[in-house]
């Protein structure tokens, strides 16, 4: 069975929780230590102290950016960061992308999915391509002109870039099955979740225009809100499988 997870929105005093931060959405560990008055739809506020963090750094939150603690959305996040991990010379990327809390939780998801020897069961529907085209009839000022490079870089990138290995015989079969699909024709929310991971790093080694590369992230960031307000339409924990091919989960 899928494992689901989802953010709360009570939390006790002196109750350990996870924080993201405002700017960069990197969750850190931290401490309840008083509760505020609610902040409109955002719920209550609650002031927090982090990890090993001097008191001068208490911040207040609401509960749009808090996660309750356990062990294991701690190793989920641990492996999440193991694969970011990459040498790097800049300091501030050129490129962000404002990634909610929500969605946050659905890469979380997904990634414990792998652990428990789970697969997206393919085709997906809606399709990478079929979310992107509703997107572009949503917002039509805002996909007009990207969302077709949008769908070539998922293509381009999911074979090398957004599977795990014991995802690689499922892709095989499916372009053996349909050959003249791309993956953004077969798969779907969860891939391309898995892009906006690593897409920021990609456009900076495209080495774009700064004028172009500024426009295609803010066309992600509208993508980004869109997706998260039809998560409940797109995503579904009954969309996994088991994992068949015999062998151990490695999401190194």
């Amino acid at each position: 069975m899928a494992t689901s997870v989802a953010p709360h929105d009570v939390y006790a005093i002196n109750e350990k929780v996870f924080v993201a931060h405002a700017s960069t959405g990197q969750m850190s560990e931290a401490r309840v230590m008083k509760v505020g008055p609610p902040a409109g739809k955002s719920g209550k506020t609650y002031l927090v102290r982090y990890e090993n963090a001097a008191d001068r750094r208490d911040e207040w939150v609401n509960t749009d950016r808090m996660l309750k603690f356990s062990d294991e959305v701690r190793k989920v996040l641990q492996l999440g960061r193991s694969r970011r991990k990459q040498p790097s010379t800049r300091t501030e990327p050129r490129y962000q992308l404002e990634i909610p809390i929500s969605v946050r939780w659905k890469l979380m998801e997904d990634q414990q999915n792998l652990q428990d020897r789970l697969v997206v069961q393919l085709p997906r529907v809606p399709t990478v391509r079929t979310m992107l085209e509703n997107f572009q009839a949503s917002r039509p000022s805002s996909g007009e002109q990207m969302v077709p490079q949008l769908a070539a870089l998922f293509d381009e990138a999911l074979g090398s870039l957004l599977l795990y290995r014991h995802e690689r015989l499922q892709y095989e079969r499916c372009r053996t099955r349909h050959p003249d699909l791309p993956p953004s024709q077969i798969y779907g929310l969860e891939h391309l979740l898995r892009l906006f991971a690593v897409l920021p790093e990609l456009i900076e080694a495209a080495n774009p225009t700064l004028e172009h590369g500024s426009s295609l992230m803010a066309t992600c960031n509208e993508l980004i809100k869109y997706l998260n307000e039809n998560l409940g339409r797109f995503s579904s924990t009954l969309c996994y499988e088991p994992n068949l091919q015999g062998h151990a989960v490695d999401t190194t």
